[in-house]
């Protein structure tokens, strides 16, 4: 599964981050994409999903990471890490 996350920051430079539900830890929002969406798309769907604010995507980084799961078998986890800013 492909997903994105999003860096929000706000003109001081802080950075918003939420508790998450299924682990109690803090993390920039984020989630998984829908068929037929980009990564951008996602990214800002679930900015929007999990805060209700509307933001813009002002840069974007592109990182791919693997991670050994459960069954011992490799698998790719692609995202689109970058700023957005309030629109």
């Amino acid at each position: 599964m492909m997903g994105a996350s999003a860096v929000v920051a706000d003109s001081d430079g802080r950075i918003l981050l939420q508790r998450r539900s299924d682990s109690g830890g803090w993390a920039p929002p984020g989630g998984v994409m829908d068929i037929g969406e980009t990564l951008a798309e996602c990214a800002i769907r679930e900015v929007r999903k999990e805060t209700g604010f509307d933001v813009r995507i002002e840069s974007r980084r592109h990182r791919r990471r693997f991670t050994r799961s459960r069954s011992r078998a490799w698998r790719s986890q692609s995202g689109l890490n970058g700023t957005v800013r309030a629109a």
